[in-house]
């Protein structure tokens, strides 16, 4: 492939043409300048963070690459894992590098090279010359001594922008639950400290470890607490949480576990200095289909006399599950089914004007 770009040295403006070999594409471009009769000079690049590839996934590879020019030739290069001629060099991923020079093995210079945007495109090739007389890397217009300094891809190349939300984020680790005045505080910690996470999702489960989990809330922080609950003996809830980066969501923690009262918590978030709100609600029992017995989970926004009955498909009435005053808040309520033929049910909630009917299946 061959590239044409301009060398300014000793205020002569001279056109050249540096003939790679075919194969040879160098997204990275090094040259030469101030070089004698003789040279043998060899580039490296050592991955220095977390890597990306093509497809924004997490990437061990790509981590060590060199080149060495000898005379004749005064240039070299790498390819970017983005290029669809990635390969035929040494390939960086989307990640940082330390870049080096080395005369006959010696080191001589450095600097960092920031590739880490999906917004890279297929070929956005870069130039660096290095300066063999005074042992330094150059920008691209031969003005600026970058010995030392971090260049980043977005600066150098017009029209790219630094974007990260489509990179692969890390998943949660050590997720654990412990008592904290009574309330179940989550803490994780972060697999890597340099890949991009915007937030992390929270979820939860009265059922089980495997299943019935929805999301409860969300946090920049590597730490929840659920004011809804009130750590005590009674039945387990479950927790995990995923990372979230812009676009891309990791897996699930690991699932943690502490017992509670079985009835939550109304009144004040203390850690978002806010009240906590309850719809009118029926969830969906669990397990489902069951035998013989089964958890109503169910939701009240306002203090109340409730019912929750349960009824077959033509409508008779079985049995009284609940027949109190309630307050606002989020409760469950076993049903057990010991008596009854395996068939399709109902059961309803019924609050002041509020009303709601589901199906259960027991199976014996």
């Amino acid at each position: 492939m061959k590239k044409i770009f301009l060398i300014i040295s000793l205020n002569i403006l001279s056109l050249i043409t540096l003939n790679a070999d075919p194969a040879h594409t160098y997204e990275a471009m090094f040259t030469l300048i101030n070089y004698g009769s003789s040279w043998n000079v060899k580039f490296t690049f050592e991955a220095a963070s977390t890597r990306w590839d093509e497809n924004f996934n997490f990437t061990n590879d790509y981590t060590y690459g060199e080149q060495t020019i000898v005379q004749p030739k005064s240039h070299t290069g790498f390819d970017f894992v983005t290029d669809i001629l990635a390969g035929e060099n040494p390939v960086m991923a989307l990640g940082l590098y330390k870049i080096t020079a080395y005369e006959y093995n010696v080191e001589t210079a450095w600097f960092y090279l920031d590739l880490r945007t999906s917004d890279m495109g297929s070929s956005p090739d870069i130039y660096f010359y290095y300066d063999v007389a005074n042992n330094r890397f150059m920008n691209h217009e031969n003005t600026i001594n970058i010995n030392a300094t971090t260049q980043t891809l977005w600066d150098l190349v017009e029209g790219i922008s630094q974007v990260t939300s489509n990179f692969e984020t890390s998943v949660p680790q050590n997720n654990s639950v412990t008592n904290y005045f009574g309330n179940p505080k989550l803490t994780w910690q972060r697999l890597l400290n340099d890949d991009y996470v915007t937030g992390y999702d929270i979820y939860r489960s009265f059922s089980s470890p495997n299943v019935g989990f929805s999301k409860i809330g969300s946090t920049t922080n590597l730490s929840f607490i659920d004011n809804e609950i009130n750590v005590g003996s009674g039945s387990y809830v479950y927790y995990r949480v995923k990372a979230i980066n812009g676009t891309r969501v990791s897996d699930y923690s690991n699932v943690t576990s502490i017992m509670f009262n079985g009835l939550q918590k109304n009144g004040f978030d203390t850690e978002n200095n806010e009240s906590i709100v309850y719809d009118f609600n029926l969830f969906q029992n669990y397990p489902n289909p069951f035998n013989p017995s089964t958890t109503i989970k169910y939701s009240l926004k306002e203090s109340g006399f409730v019912e929750i009955k349960i009824f077959d498909l033509l409508g008779n009435e079985l049995r009284t599950l609940l027949n109190k005053i309630q307050s606002e808040g989020l409760y469950e309520i076993k049903f057990d089914a010991y008596d009854l033929p395996s068939g399709i049910y109902i059961y309803q909630l019924h609050q002041n004007n509020f009303k709601v009917s589901k199906k259960l299946t027991l199976i014996k």
